[in-house]
């Protein structure tokens, strides 16, 4: 028989899946996650200074549907 879960432990677990939840539509839509973003850069590349939120979106909106200037079709993380 498992042991009773906490309180808190169910609110971390419950918020938990709610984000991954969220993160899984978002990616289904094609918006990337920004707070993702900013955590790989800081983790990754942290002598680089990361885009901004706007700059971010507005990459990963080009580099989802390229125009004329064509567009490498990856978000940067």
């Amino acid at each position: 028989m498992r042991p009773a879960m906490s309180d808190n432990t169910t609110r971390l677990t419950a918020g938990l899946f709610i984000s991954r939840l969220t993160q899984s539509f978002r990616l289904m839509v094609g918006v990337r996650d920004y707070a993702g973003y900013l955590r790989h850069m800081q983790q990754q590349h942290p002598e680089l200074t990361p885009m901004t939120e706007k700059a971010f979106h507005r990459y990963c909106i080009d580099a989802r549907y390229p125009g004329k200037g064509g567009g490498s079709g990856r978000c940067p993380c």
